[in-house]
């Protein structure tokens, strides 16, 4: 008698509980459903576990309720193929080897069943009836016996959101950017909850890969959907918006609507103008002192800010020439408004009362004092960094940092005189050709910076005598020393320099290096830069 097995797809999603009843036109294989129902179901739509059972079932005649018995002059065939023509059978498919062995006489098929055509399978026709497996299918039969559990990072979360006490959530959570925060209040209900409680948002800081995201409209909407949820920026108590795109009305923003702010830090806040920032303050202090009072107590602006453009209206109004003095007027807005005295980082210079100043001084023989000099009244040198006080008091009155002219940008150069520190010893040497002395980096007008250090071996070295620069896209240049390794070459550029008149025009080469050099597909022709091997390319037949 059969026996009722499991019927699987090639999809690996379809099964079915059922009884092997015969092949129906060697397209479909007949099954019977428990209840007794028997359906069709095409053969490639079957497992190849499902096909070989299939095949090895084809020398057992099988039984139907229905069927009855045959007279002996039926021209039916019978059912049988060699055991060689049969696909083997896996270890894991059992069938009853007592129907296989013994014999049973032939029984007379109903009218619903005379048209099945019982052929002879050979070897080829019972791998044609075998389908080919996709890849879904075999990376399903793969999990459904390896069955290896796959779990997401949300899942993850979640399992911990679960086992974890509520107060260490809310420790982990307070210590995410704010946009961390806002996702993971997303991925349940709890986390949610634990979220937005007032002191998950003590501190705002933001990730550096969206720091370019903050603007102003980003930070205003940040305030007021905090608002919404329950009043909660008046939790805040310290934002951090360092290299933030933000300008100074986010800062005035805090100022005025965050109750309950310490601190605040702006460093590297390229588009917020230090000038602009003192205005806005002062004129809040004149106007609204008594409505927006403050609790800050610290503020954090770095080593520079950007002014700003300053119009003569706005220089009536508020009489600040520099960034130092700038620091000063908002010190001094800030103290007014919080009725104590705010701490800032920078300071005016208490010598000249024009430059920025950091609340302590590192003499280099004295150790830190409590002296406020600007770069100017105390130059850093520019190789080491070091200053001295330049008091009649100072420990080792030796040291000294002196002060050049720089023969590439004409500004200031300060070079001390330590004699334990080679660079600077190197660096008070001058150019044998021009004799000038020169910057690690000259900055220009427009606030870029060039540097005088060869790319090879970081020697400081004189741009127009000893360095020679590569004109491609690389920007390196090179001393006496490394310029052989470098591979200069000249390419067929002609570069002509010099005035209007005749008499000063002068043709020079361009230098490229052997990294950068191109040479032509067509001619084969080498020693070309971008530029006019893109030249050369338009016109090499």
């Amino acid at each position: 008698m059969p026996v009722e097995r499991l019927w699987i797809g090639n999809d690996g999603k379809y099964r079915l509980q059922a009884t092997y009843v015969c092949l129906f036109r060697d397209k479909k294989v007949k099954l019977r459903k428990p209840n007794g129902v028997v359906i069709a179901i095409p053969l490639n739509l079957l497992c190849p576990q499902d096909i070989v059972f299939i095949a090895t079932q084809s020398k057992v005649l099988t039984t139907d309720s229905t069927i009855s018995k045959l007279e002996t002059t039926s021209t039916t065939h019978s059912y049988t193929s060699s055991q060689d023509s049969l696909i083997p059978t896996p270890p894991t498919t059992h069938f009853d080897t007592k129907t296989s062995v013994e014999e049973e006489p032939l029984q007379e098929l109903t009218p619903s069943c005379l048209n099945q055509h019982v052929h002879h399978m050979s070897q080829d026709e019972t791998a044609q009836m075998i389908p080919n497996p996709s890849f879904s299918s075999v990376t399903d039969q793969f999990k459904r016996h390896v069955s290896i559990p796959t779990t997401t990072s949300s899942d993850l979360i979640k399992s911990l959101a679960s086992s974890l006490p509520s107060k260490l959530l809310g420790l982990i959570c307070a210590y995410l950017d704010v946009r961390s925060r806002l996702r993971l209040s997303t991925l349940c209900r709890r986390l949610h909850q634990i979220i937005f409680k007032p002191h998950v948002w003590n501190t705002i800081t933001f990730d550096p890969s969206y720091h370019h995201l903050v603007t102003d409209k980003f930070y205003y909407q940040l305030v007021i959907y905090l608002q919404q949820r329950g009043h909660l920026q008046k939790s805040i108590c310290h934002v951090c918006l360092n290299s933030t795109a933000i300008t100074s009305a986010s800062v005035l923003l805090s100022v005025k609507y965050l109750e309950n702010i310490d601190s605040i830090s702006i460093e590297s806040c390229w588009a917020v103008y230090s000038y602009q920032l003192a205005a806005d303050l002062t004129q809040l202090v004149k106007t609204a002192a008594h409505k927006y009072p403050s609790k800050i107590s610290r503020v954090t602006l770095g080593k520079v800010l950007h002014r700003g453009p300053i119009t003569a209206e706005e220089q009536v109004n508020l009489d600040s020439k520099s960034f130092g003095q700038d620091a000063w007027f908002m010190n001094a807005a800030l103290n007014k408004l919080s009725k104590k005295n705010v701490n800032f980082d920078v300071v005016t210079c208490g010598h000249c009362h024009l430059g920025a100043a950091s609340q302590d001084f590192l003499c280099a023989a004295c150790g830190i004092l409590p002296l406020k000099k600007c770069v100017a009244c105390a130059p850093r040198c520019d190789r080491c960094g070091t200053r001295t006080c330049g008091l009649d008091t100072c420990i080792d009155p030796k040291i000294k940092v002196q002060i050049a002219r720089c023969g590439r940008c004409e500004s200031t150069l300060a070079l001390c005189n330590m004699e334990t520190s080679t660079s600077c010893q190197e660096a008070r040497t001058p150019c044998t050709s021009c004799h000038r002395l020169y910057h690690v980096r000259c900055r220009t007008l427009d606030g870029t910076y060039l540097s005088n250090q060869c790319t090879g071996c970081g020697l400081v070295a004189c741009p127009h005598c000893e360095l020679s620069a590569c004109s491609a896209a690389c920007n390196g240049q090179w001393c006496r020393k490394c310029v052989t390794k470098a591979h200069l070459g000249h390419c067929k550029c002609i570069v002509i320099q010099g005035k209007s008149s005749a008499s000063s025009k002068s043709m020079v080469k361009r230098n490229v290096c052997g990294k950068c050099q191109k040479t032509c597909t067509k001619c084969k022709t080498d020693h070309f830069c971008d530029r006019c091997l893109h030249l050369h390319s338009s016109k090499c037949t």
